[in-house]
Formats: structure tokens, sequence, C-alpha cells
């Protein structure tokens, strides 16, 4: 009996200490997924405060709709009971409504009364947009923005997506930044090193030789319009990501999305306020913005199609769940910026959805924001 109680409870210790190693290694594989460029374990993203709103919402003066226009001819969650809703844009991206769909606007109840805090002017733009991308479903993040009013449309804005090469165009503005401060110099020349080597988009990796010194300026456009990943590589030698983190919180992105610049997270809010805040650059006429407006224009792999210009960043990669990303200014009469995030693959069934949904955006900005 003594024996047979001191193998069970042997046997228990081993089970016990078994069961804690187990745990800790699967905590360790869950909290690392892969590892970045360097072979460092590429921490995971985690949900994070949301970012500082980057905007307000406007009080709107036009007179309310006409009852028979809108009020009991709209069943939001198809049930049958055909309520009215009051649409507000939202413009930071982080309400829903309240059937937990989209996260562009605030929806309000409205029974018998009109409310007149809710949008008014913008209620037919929302209803005519999310009526055009229910055929996508969630296959399809966006975010799109009348620079000139301010409107904004987000639909499935906040999903987290693999951010691929679309996440240079962020660091780049940071780097162009700098130089417009006079915190960096575009002329100093960089080595191309053995430790910068990288596979994938680019043509420093089949034309040249460790040795080979680039400019910043050089560099830049290599990371923009090829979307070389060996100038990413050498760019991100050069300023290290501590004061890139600081730039991207104070812009009200979140800094644990960014872990490699191309090994990073990105959503499609964020890359539309990223194309914000790039347009304002290139917009002030300042150091640097027509140069930034030129690579970006000179993009090799555009997603986004207009009539118009499109200054763009793209990201295209099958690992990590996928990302076919792109994200646009467009410089239509009146400038617009579109974000589309997607894990599809970019085939030619692909980029049918991609036209269309670009289409319809600058049809929509025509109609309602002038040519």
């Amino acid at each position: 009996m003594k024996k047979f109680l001191i193998i069970m409870f042997t046997t228990i210790i081993i089970t016990s200490i078994a069961a804690v190693g187990i745990t800790i290694l699967m905590s360790t594989f869950f909290a690392y997924e892969d590892a970045d460029a360097d072979g460092n374990p590429r921490v995971a993203a985690t949900p994070t405060p949301r970012p500082t709103p980057y905007a307000t919402t406007t009080p709107y003066t036009s007179e309310p709709p006409d009852d028979d226009d809108y009020k009991g001819n709209y069943d939001s969650d198809g049930d049958g009971d055909n309520r009215y809703i009051n649409y507000q844009y939202d413009t930071n991206g982080y309400e829903q409504d309240d059937y937990g769909e989209y996260d562009a606007y605030d929806a309000y109840d409205a029974y018998s009364e009109y409310d007149p805090d809710p949008c008014i002017d913008n209620c037919h733009k929302i209803y005519e947009i999310t009526t055009f991308m229910a055929q996508f479903g969630d296959t399809v993040s966006v975010h799109f923005e009348n620079l000139a009013s301010g409107f904004v449309f987000e639909h499935y804005g906040d999903r987290v997506f693999f951010g691929a090469s679309a996440t240079k165009a962020p660091f780049a503005l940071y780097i162009y930044q700098k130089a417009r401060d006079g915190l960096t110099n575009l002329n100093s020349s960089h080595a191309f090193t053995q430790a910068d080597y990288w596979g994938g988009s680019g043509f420093i990796r089949h034309r040249y030789e460790y040795g080979q010194t680039f400019t910043q300026h050089r560099l830049l456009h290599l990371m923009i319009t090829p979307s070389d990943n060996i100038a990413t590589r050498i760019l991100r030698r050069i300023h290290g990501l501590t004061g890139y983190r600081q730039f991207i919180e104070d812009l009200g992105g979140n800094p644990f999305y960014i872990q490699n610049i191309t090994y990073s997270y990105l959503t499609a809010n964020e890359a539309g306020f990223y194309m914000r805040e790039i347009f304002r650059f290139i917009d002030s006429g300042g150091a640097y913005a027509s140069n930034f407006k030129e690579n970006l224009l000179a993009n090799r792999y555009p997603f986004i199609i207009s009539d118009y210009p499109v200054a763009s960043k793209s990201g295209w990669a099958s690992n990590f769940g996928g990302a076919w990303h792109d994200m646009a200014i467009v410089y239509a009469p009146s400038p617009y910026t579109l974000a589309l995030l997607s894990s599809l693959e970019g085939f030619a069934p692909d980029r049918v959805v991609y036209d269309a949904i670009s289409m319809f955006f600058q049809e929509f900005n025509t109609r309602w924001f002038g040519e």
C-alpha cells in the first residue's frame, strides 16, 4: 500500500510538472508569430486602448429630411419592424451601430419623431455606400474620406491585417518630416551591408553588390515606388523604430502595431488617416512635399484605380494570413483618400472587386462633392 501511494504521488508530481511545461510552451508559441527580419521573435498584436480620435463631428444645420423619404421604409435589421434610423457618421471609427454591423456611423432609433442631432445631409450618402458595400460582406475593409468636407465612411475599418508593404508609407512620412525639420539629411549616403539583405520585392538584391552606397533620397524612392525591402531595411537601420513608434502614437495610431515596418499590422482606419496626413504634408508645399508625391504617384503596383491621378502605397503578401492592400490619395477635383485592405490573393477576380470599389467611390465622390 505504501509503495502504491509513493508511485501515485510521484505520478501526480510528474504530471503537474509536465502540464506547467506545456502551458509555458503554448503561451510562448502563441505570444510570438514567427520572427522578424532579424530573426527576433515577432510579438503578436494585442488589444490596446483605442488611438486618440482624429476628428470631431461637425454640427449639421440643414433642414430635417421629409418623413415620407425616410421614416418607415428602412428595415435595418431585417426583422420587419421597418424602424427608421438617423445616421451620424463616426469620425473616429470606434463606435458601432445598434446591431454591431458597421462602425462608420452611430445609429439612433427614432420611431415617431425626427431627431435633430444626427446626420441629415449624410443619411443619403451613407445609405448609398452601405447598400453598395453589402455585396462584398466582410471580405474587404474600407476607409474613405473626402478631404474637403471631412466626410468619412468606414466598412469593417478596425479589422486588423498583416500590413505587408503598405506600412512603408507612414514610415516614409516620418522620414520626410524629419528631413523637413532638419533632423536628418536626405543627401547622406549609406552602404548596403550583408545585414540589410532581405528577399521579396525590390531591385537592390538583383542589381547591386554589398558596399554599394545610396542616398536617403534614393532609398526613399526605392522603398515607395518599387517597394524595395532592402531599401526599407537600410532606412530602418538609419532611423530605428523607437522614434517612429512615438510618431505613430502622436498621429493617433497604434504604436504596438509597428514591429518591423513590413512585419507590422494595419487597419483600414489607420491606413485612411495615414494617407490624410500624407496629403496634408504634400499639400503644405514644403520641403520634400513634391518628391514624396512623385514617388507615390509612381507606385509600380497600384490596386486602387481612378480616372484621376492616384498617389498610393500598396502591399501584397501570402504569409501571415495574407495581405492585399492599397492606400491612396486620389487627386480628383475634390481630392479624397481611399484605403482597401483584405486577405484576398490579388488574382483577376479580386482585381475586379477592387476595380469596382475604386470606381464606385470615384463616382460617389464626384456626385456628392463636385467636379
